[in-house]
């Protein structure tokens, strides 16, 4: 058995022991038997060719090929190992987890085959040459490593290249994940993707997922979804929930939504949207601190030595970009934590609950004792941040009312 981290820069030359390069690359066929068709040898010069496999005469400290082979290319079917495959993401059913292929196994068969995709930390510890020393000093502790495959069989190259989650075949043990750890992966793809998953799902857990997706996927499934669709999942999520997404879509899309709901869940998200036309803007607070997703921890806690006597009740500060848009959040005890050169994108947290100058106060005050948060972040239309909403002023309008 090989793997491919252990070829990757391995020496190539010929049956004259002439130096050609080394392997920067090597391609296989996108069929079940996955065969290893061509390497990629980088030259000294910078210079790449693409030889056949077939030059291939043994593979050992150097891989010794053929003299005055003729470089071939890239055919139809065809991907890189190392470009394509490693680093992807997969969806483990089996492991019920989200996993990296942290390396590609290959077997002489004969000829260069893939067997499988290594998914272990083994994997990793492979590429810098520490594996053995680390399995070692494993035994003598008493936790030995063991090592984590995935068959072959059950990988999709071709979708796993286009930067598509890949599925360990579609069981309904994809349900053992936690809907928030599986809608933040899909945050990070794209939205084809995020419906191809979706579709893979029953309707109440598909519900869930879509419910823990960023805003702006949220609105582009709907806006793509049949109002049919549309209704079936909405009548799955909690009413605030629903009418949070509802309030994304335009009037129209609004109205043929509702039209197909119950007469029970259309009179409770009838009652949710008359309440977003109630301005949330008596309650919002402008005493917050908010720096850029660059600044340092050294440059916050100057800002936060001037702002504290005068305003932040908060332990949070919120991150902005260029264009002050909202883009993550931290407290004080994560910033006291790093370095004072470390910037505060490394380590703030990027998948915020917000709530919108549309949002009822209802829905503000169900979402702060949904996630016992103390305080939540108003952002408008262009997301950028204009205020916070504390749980003193919900608790105030729910007694008020």
């Amino acid at each position: 058995m090989l793997y491919f981290s252990e070829l990757k820069e391995v020496a190539v030359i010929d049956q004259n022991d002439v130096y050609i390069g080394v392997v920067a690359d090597m391609v296989f066929r996108c069929v079940s038997t996955a065969p290893v068709t061509k390497i990629l040898v980088r030259q000294l010069s910078g210079v790449q060719l693409l030889l056949p496999v077939s030059a291939i005469i043994k593979i050992s400290q150097v891989i010794r090929i053929q003299t005055e082979i003729e470089p071939t290319i890239l055919e139809e079917n065809e991907l890189f190992i190392g470009k394509n495959i490693t680093d992807q993401q997969i969806i483990d059913i089996s492991g019920s987890k989200i996993v990296r292929v942290n390396d590609v196994v290959l077997v002489q068969t004969p000829g260069l085959h893939i067997t499988g995709v290594d998914v272990g930390i083994l994997g990793i510890l492979r590429w810098f040459g520490i594996e053995d020393i680390f399995c070692k000093a494993a035994r003598i502790f008493h936790h030995p490593i063991n090592p984590r495959f995935l068959s072959w069989a059950d990988v999709a190259p071709l979708e796993l290249a286009r930067g598509r989650v890949m599925m360990r075949k579609q069981e309904t043990n994809l349900k053992k994940l936690n809907p928030e750890d599986l809608a933040d992966h899909l945050d990070k793809t794209n939205i084809r993707n995020v419906r191809r998953i979706l579709g893979l799902l029953d309707e109440s857990y598909a519900a869930e997922v879509i419910n823990n997706l960023n805003p702006s996927f949220q609105t582009a499934l709907f806006k793509s979804f049949p109002a049919d669709k549309s209704a079936k999942v909405l009548s799955l999520l909690d009413p605030d929930e629903a009418v949070d997404i509802i309030l994304t879509l335009d009037r129209h899309a609004r109205s043929r939504i509702l039209s197909l709901f119950e007469s029970e869940k259309h009179d409770q998200i009838a009652k949710l949207i008359a309440l977003s036309h109630t301005p949330i803007g008596d309650i919002i607070s402008i005493e917050f601190t908010s720096v850029a997703a660059d600044a340092t921890v050294r440059q916050v806690k100057a800002i936060l030595s001037q702002e504290l006597e005068s305003q932040v009740e908060s332990s949070n500060v919120y991150v902005t970009n260029q264009t002050n848009q909202l883009v993550g959040v931290f407290n004080l005890h994560e910033l006291l934590a790093h370095s004072e050169d470390t910037q505060v994108y490394k380590f703030m947290v990027q998948n915020l609950v917000v709530i919108h100058l549309s949002t009822p106060k209802e829905i503000a005050w169900k979402k702060m004792v949904k996630y016992k948060f103390g305080y939540l972040p108003v952002v408008d239309g262009e997301k950028k941040m204009v205020g916070v909403v504390r749980w003193f002023d919900t608790v105030d309008e729910k007694l008020q009312n």
